[in-house]
């Protein structure tokens, strides 16, 4: 499948902001090399300084609880961030 290298000079990890390139392969990170690579046989790109992070969920959410539970409650509204889907319903 594929195979993409994302280079960047403020990359976050939990040592702290790095220089580094993330190599991935069939969409999970295969590994984080620190520096800067000028060439390898994944598709590099290149993003500066911009920065790269692990993902983030926004925590400002409205479940519709009380009222309006046939549609979405506590207990579906919650699996389904879990899930990452709305309206999950079980």
């Amino acid at each position: 499948m594929s195979e993409t290298a994302i280079h960047s000079k403020r990359i976050i990890t939990p040592n702290g902001i790095i220089e580094a390139t993330i190599f991935i392969k069939d969409g999970l990170i295969e590994s984080i090399i620190e520096g800067e690579l000028k060439s390898h046989s994944y598709h590099i790109i290149d993003v500066g300084n911009l920065v790269v992070m692990p993902g983030v969920i926004d925590p400002h959410v409205h479940i519709n609880e009380p009222g309006r539970t046939e549609w979405e409650g506590f207990v579906t509204a919650t699996r389904g961030c879990a899930l990452g889907r709305s309206n999950y319903f079980s």
